[in-house]
């Protein structure tokens, strides 16, 4: 049943204004933090020395300079740790010609991430991962312009600013104080 409402509750909210979104997910963390921890809720990286090169939506592309759609955020870090940003399940690993070497978690929920031109991968598929595991190291693999994290969030195949979600933990703990 709670699996059901969650579904429910972030189909219709995943369009929703970032105070709703943030105001749903410290009430989903009050009363139910486990599932709340499946719902990618903070930054792919624990470095703090960070940059965000490139926002998600259209852009002109850095290397072949069309406009295109970029699913996703890419996190400026110099080998930095990439973690798990929700708890879930290693459903892909690999190499692509874009991504360069990438991870997809599912976090069994409707909710996938993916962190790509990583250098080093330290998971494989089916392993369980927890929220904050580090999972992989940033890197330049790929079509990149330099090293960096490439991050996304989809729900049930529909990509998300990832932005609405990377601070969603920290507001909620900062909230409750």
């Amino acid at each position: 049943m709670i699996l059901a409402y969650i579904s429910l509750f972030f189909i219709l909210n995943t369009e929703s204004k970032e105070a709703d979104l943030k105001r749903d997910f410290q009430a989903l963390f009050k009363s139910n933090p486990e599932q709340a921890l499946r719902i990618p809720c903070i930054l792919p990286t624990t470095d703090l020395k960070l940059g965000i090169s490139s926002l998600y939506g259209y852009r002109r592309h850095p290397i072949d300079g069309t406009q295109k759609h970029h699913d996703g955020i890419d996190i400026v870090v110099k080998k930095a740790n990439v973690v798990a940003t929700a708890n879930g399940i290693i459903r892909r690993v690999g190499f692509d010609k874009g991504y360069g070497n990438f991870i997809e978690i599912d976090h069994q929920n409707g909710f996938y991430t993916l962190y790509g031109h990583l250098s080093h991968i330290f998971v494989k598929p089916d392993d369980k991962v927890q929220i904050l595991s580090i999972i992989g190291i940033s890197g330049a693999t790929g079509n990149v312009t330099g090293e960096h994290i490439h991050y996304e969030v989809k729900y049930k195949n529909t990509t998300l600013n990832p932005l609405n979600y990377i601070l969603l933990l920290y507001d909620s703990i900062s909230s409750a104080h």
